[in-house]
């Protein structure tokens, strides 16, 4: 196991600590996650969902997302978006192709929690509210500034502005601002503030928040201060910097991918992560993966068909690859193994100038590139990176970088050699990231010719219920 292992864990988490104590062998999918796992459903499902992607998808839901899926029209969406999206088969050959990064969350959860220790949730948290709209390197750099600069004043914090955050408009208060004909609009402090008690708010709890506001203006990339700070991390930014110590079991977060990455990144592995690459892979617009409504009383981030689809379908893929290679594999595993080999194969075909399907048919995907794919674990313990001096700085220790062996492996290879249906399993996924990627880079109406109109549909149809209002993507 990579890094040291924590021996004592206090406030909060020492299921953790016990968890990390005891690993499963290999790279088994054993959770160290320290809060209770939301379980599959068993039983028979809904009638709605009995036929649902070609019947059976029902037992690939949790307990809480098995009732929101057999909801009024939801059947029908999830099941017209499991026609449009790719075969658990597919998916689970992809995720095969992907292997070297398999442990990507794990080693993830293990260096975060060995970093920081008892605030090891409050990091997964920040580092999920500050993880839409910039990469994995971004993202880590960003956090570790924020949580170093706010950890060196004094941990400034007032629970209030949890609940806070809950009200609709009242995170963009917080950056001085409103909202006026869909637009973000700057008003004086004296407005804000004013907006901000009509919505229960105190004058304390706006300082409070504005302090964190300016110390994350401070912290993260770019030069323009507070407007750097995007409006999509700002909510769940204040919930991760205010959630009371000892209560991160109920901590809930904003938006479905965010929250869900936040449990992935203690180790939590049922829940999925689904962003811009799996909606890439998947071959559907990222929009029907945001959310439709946050309720924190419900621990309920707003998983809507779009994600509910995306979720049952990764844990089938989890299902079969675990058939095929005789251990446990789960949903987040799948996810992190597809994520690295759908990221690679578009951005090595795009550096050598070919086609994503051009570059696994001459081999030319071997896993030392997938296995570029950065990592939290690695980065937190570099030492020739920008990362460990912010880790230093409070006192943390991030333990010592272990380079990975050289690998000269290519499963890609392999896949596309065993037999005629894994290899379309690899052409057909290679083909559809390639055709998306250039329509999301090009001209919205080759996006448009490329979703099939069931797609179209769905998406359409996923916008009925009202979003988040600060609900973040990614």
């Amino acid at each position: 196991m990579a890094g040291r292992l924590i021996t004592k864990i206090t406030k909060g988490i020492p299921s953790l600590n016990r968890a990390l104590d005891k690993p499963p062998e290999g790279k088994g999918i054993g959770s160290i996650y320290p809060f209770e796992q939301a379980e599959l459903a068993t039983g028979a499902p809904p009638s709605g969902l009995a036929d649902v992607g070609r019947g059976g998808k029902g037992r690939f839901f949790t307990k809480p997302e098995i009732t929101k899926a057999g909801r009024g029209a939801n059947p029908g969406k999830i099941d017209n978006l499991l026609e449009i999206m790719p075969t658990a088969k597919e998916m689970a050959t992809v995720a095969q192709a992907g292997n070297v990064k398999r442990g990507w969350y794990r080693t993830s959860a293990e260096a975060i929690v060995s970093t920081f220790e008892e605030d090891s949730p409050r990091f997964a948290a920040l580092l999920a509210a500050l993880s839409p709209q910039t990469s994995v390197e971004s993202n880590l750099l960003n956090t570790i500034n924020v949580f170093k600069n706010w950890a060196q004043g004094q941990r400034l914090a007032d629970p209030s502005l949890v609940g806070m955050m809950d009200n609709s408009g009242a995170a963009l208060l917080l950056t001085n601002r409103k909202t006026q004909n869909r637009r973000a609009v700057r008003i004086s402090p004296e407005e804000a503030l004013k907006r901000w008690e009509d919505l229960g708010g105190t004058k304390e709890s706006y300082d409070t928040g504005r302090e964190q506001i300016r110390i994350m203006g401070d912290s993260v990339e770019g030069e323009k201060g507070e407007d750097s700070v995007l409006g999509a991390w700002v909510g769940n930014s204040i919930r991760a910097l205010n959630q009371p110590e000892g209560q991160f079991d109920k901590l809930a977060i904003s938006g479905p991918k965010v929250d869900s990455f936040y449990r992935n990144l203690l180790g939590n592995t049922i829940e999925v992560t689904n962003d811009t690459w799996m909606a890439r892979y998947m071959g559907v617009p990222q929009d029907i993966f945001a959310g439709t409504g946050f309720n924190r009383a419900k621990m309920d981030p707003g998983k809507g068909p779009g994600y509910l689809a995306a979720n049952a379908l990764t844990r089938n893929a989890a299902e079969i690859l675990s058939r095929r290679i005789g251990e446990p594999v789960s949903g987040p595993e799948i996810q992190e193994m597809v994520w690295s080999w759908a990221k690679r194969v578009v951005e090595v075909a795009r550096n050598q100038g070919v086609t994503p399907v051009e570059l696994i048919r001459r081999n030319g995907l071997p896993d030392a590139m997938i296995q570029e794919t950065p990592d939290f674990g690695n980065l937190l313990r570099d030492p020739e990176g920008p990362y460990r001096k912010g880790i230093e700085d409070i006192g943390r220790d991030p333990g010592e970088f272990v380079p990975a062996p050289p690998i000269t492996t290519n499963v890609t290879e392999e896949i596309m050699g065993s037999g005629d249906a894994p290899r379309r399993d690899l052409k057909r996924a290679a083909g559809r990231l390639h055709k998306i990627t250039r329509a999301l880079e090009g001209d919205k109406l080759a996006l448009a010719a490329f979703i099939p109109m069931v797609g179209a549909q769905v998406y359409m149809m996923s916008k009925d219920s009202p979003e988040s209002k600060d609900s973040p993507e990614s």
